[in-house]
């Protein structure tokens, strides 16, 4: 019976495999052309935040994204030359006063939500994920190993968009969690530290395209480490090793240890 069953098992195994491997690519190709979609329409409503800005209806352009489409369509109806203007003084400091209250709550929402405990899986969930441990000197961290080799460099810690002009050709990414719009960064970094992320995360597939060592599940690293400080990553083991405390001139080292120019 076993010598039926298994070559069943491998076959259909195999044609699963197949499968897989064809229309993963679907995963990245998907968010890949939604996100192009998505910049367009953020041109778009960029556009109509700065013509409304001009006309005196909105602080900034980017005033536009604290609006619903309900509402730009019906500031749009109201533009219309056939529509009575009376009032519209008045209209426009309503709309002001409504999107500042809504800038504070986004702020406020913000704020509260990185500043609220990090959030993970039952442990019957987990299975035999490893436990992190921090090493009591300080200057040895481990986690769990994303992409191999090693690489040394300044730590550059990124929480958000905000920060991507700091990334520096040879520094080390230092970061809560990395989604696709981050990926144009991969290509400047020459390693990546995580908080968060397993083998298949986003951040940790690109990783290991773009040949970069890589490590993850390192609770609260972005405030463990320091901007500039050189570090060493080692993504085959699952390493962290602090170094110095001052960014130096030197090169940061590619997976294979030779020197980065």
């Amino acid at each position: 019976f076993l010598e039926r069953l298994l070559p069943l098992r491998w076959f259909i195994l195999r044609g699963l495999l197949t499968l897989t491997r064809h229309y993963l690519r679907l995963r990245e190709d998907q968010r890949f052309y939604w996100q192009k979609g998505l910049a367009l329409l953020r041109h778009i409503y960029l556009r109509i935040g700065r013509a409304l800005a001009e006309y005196g209806m909105l602080e900034q352009d980017d005033d536009i994204f604290f609006l619903t489409a309900g509402e730009v369509e019906g500031i749009r109806s109201s533009l219309m030359p056939h529509v009575d203007q009376a009032g519209e003084g008045d209209h426009s400091d309503r709309l002001r006063a409504r999107v500042a209250l809504r800038r504070r709550i986004f702020k406020r929402l913000n704020a509260a939500y990185a500043a609220s405990p990090a959030t993970s899986y039952p442990t019957f969930l987990r299975g035999d994920e490893p436990v992190v441990e921090r090493h009591t000197d300080g200057r040895l961290l481990s986690g769990r190993p994303l992409s191999p080799g090693m690489a040394r460099g300044p730590a550059c810690i990124v929480l958000g968009e905000e920060d991507f002009a700091a990334v520096r050709p040879g520094s080390i990414l230092v970061a809560p969690g990395a989604d696709p719009g981050w990926t144009p960064l991969f290509s400047r970094i020459s390693g990546l530290v995580l908080e968060n992320g397993g083998q298949l995360s986003h951040g940790a597939v690109v990783a290991r395209e773009y040949g970069l060592p890589a490590i993850a599940g390192i609770p609260g690293v972005t405030g463990i480490l320091r901007n500039g400080e050189i570090i060493v990553v080692d993504g085959s083991a699952g390493l962290l090793m602090r170094q110095d405390n001052v960014s130096s001139s030197r090169p940061a080292l590619t997976s294979k240890g030779q020197e980065q120019l």
